[in-house]
């Protein structure tokens, strides 16, 4: 690129634009110039630029280069939607999926051949994440509309080893996990993310974490975590990740930090000094944070006591039918909710007209108090029930963007 001399060559470009507002994303400020495209590639960058086949004005516009999406799950819907339009549209160019411990690939023990998926022109779901490799073999078929990374989940990896039971792993079922990870890593994962607030992540050690870790290490690899709690224990979950990274020696990625509910607000400040601690030590630890004051994920994640989840949606379900599964639950939301407003349902397939309302308003149109209602729709969903919890504060949010080790995620 000249930016001295636009005019040195007698080049025609392809495209021109024009007037915009520059962040190269080297971190210089910001300047204006025009932007030169040719064979699809910047050719040059400076004032006044002209001869193109066509200019587009971007006067009052900011250009930059595509944006990195820290933390995705998109890699759950690849094989039916690879154009990634909804990130595209956004200037996201690059994708780190694989997050929070939640992987198709490697296929887990537990896999019914009564839910078999056939992906037209790819294969079955078996065959396509029967390993990590056959998962990437499949990916390179497709036109993606965005560039990846990926993770391999913890939760994959312990489902594939041992299925989902509430137990630590034998030596055999451990070296299973590690193999798996190694197998992963050697082609093409990023490292292995732990979601360790879900089943059955959450019902391994830090030991089992630290193994895994050393994994990723021989590899140069990242490990992310959506850490055990993000409430009232938050100091200490996030203690436990920053262990693993010291005590593995990888590099760590702490995922989506923030802390949930009134009560705990504030302290990321505590979570982030805990982070710089670690660098300080010599370790390379960052963070990603969504720009939005709610989470989300399954509304039984939440409600649902996390030893009820062992052995699957099946179990989970027999919980649910069940009077004892329900008071258990009962006793669990009342001893740490008093209401629920703040709790908003965006996916619900037995329900469809609750989406997009908050839980009281549908407790209402239910005819049953809201616990009972939560669980009812769970139930009948057979899981298959999200929801957006506004449970973050704002001042939180702006203080872990302005932290220089934290990165914007979705």
């Amino acid at each position: 690129m000249d930016a001295e001399n636009p005019k040195k060559e007698n080049i025609v470009f392809d495209l021109i634009l024009k007037n915009g507002k520059i962040i190269d994303g080297t971190g210089s400020p910001a300047y204006f110039a025009d932007i030169a495209i040719k064979d699809g590639k910047i050719a040059r960058i400076a004032k006044g630029l002209t001869d193109a086949r066509e200019v587009v004005d971007v006067k009052g516009l900011t250009v930059t280069p595509g944006f990195i999406d820290s933390h995705a799950h998109n890699d759950l819907n690849f094989l039916t939607f690879p154009a990634q339009q909804e990130k595209v549209e956004q200037g996201i160019t690059t994708s780190v999926a694989g997050t929070c411990g939640t992987t198709n690939a490697p296929l887990s023990l537990e896999f019914r051949p009564d839910e078999e998926v056939e992906y037209a022109g790819l294969g079955k779901h078996s065959d396509i994440h029967r390993t990590w490799k056959s998962y990437m073999d499949t990916l390179e078929k497709l036109p993606l509309g965005c560039n990846l990374l990926c993770y391999v989940g913890h939760n994959a990896l312990r489902r594939a080893s041992m299925g989902s039971e509430n137990r630590a792993p034998t030596p055999a079922e451990l070296e299973k996990m590690k193999e798996l990870a190694r197998e992963a890593m050697e082609n093409g994962a990023l490292g292995v993310s732990f979601g360790l607030a879900y089943a059955p992540s959450c019902y391994a050690d830090t030991a089992e974490l630290i193994a895994l870790a050393k994994v990723v290490a021989e590899y140069h690899g990242v490990i992310s975590a959506h850490i055990r709690n993000e409430g009232d224990h938050v100091v200490r979950a996030a203690e436990e990740f920053l262990t693993v990274v010291r005590e593995s020696g990888t590099r760590g990625v702490y995922s989506h930090l923030k802390a949930a509910d009134k009560e705990n607000w504030g302290k990321v400040c505590h979570t982030l000094r805990m982070i710089d601690e670690a660098n300080a030590d010599g370790f390379d630890v960052y963070a990603d944070v969504y720009p939005y004051n709610a989470s989300h994920t399954t509304l039984s994640a939440t409600i649902v006591p996390k030893h009820l989840h062992s052995g699957g949606v099946p179990a989970l379900l027999a919980v649910l039918e069940s009077a004892e599964g329900r008071r258990e639950i009962r006793a669990n939301c009342e001893s740490r909710w008093q209401d629920w407003d703040w709790v908003q349902i965006t996916i619900c397939k037995a329900y469809p007209e609750y989406e997009g309302k908050r839980i009281p308003e549908i407790a209402a149109l239910h005819g049953k108090d809201e616990i009972d209602t939560m669980c009812d729709i769970i139930y009948d969903s057979k899981n298959i029930c999200s929801a957006c919890y506004f449970n973050i504060w704002e001042e939180d949010i702006e203080r872990v963007i302005a932290y220089p080790r934290a990165m914007i995620c979705t």
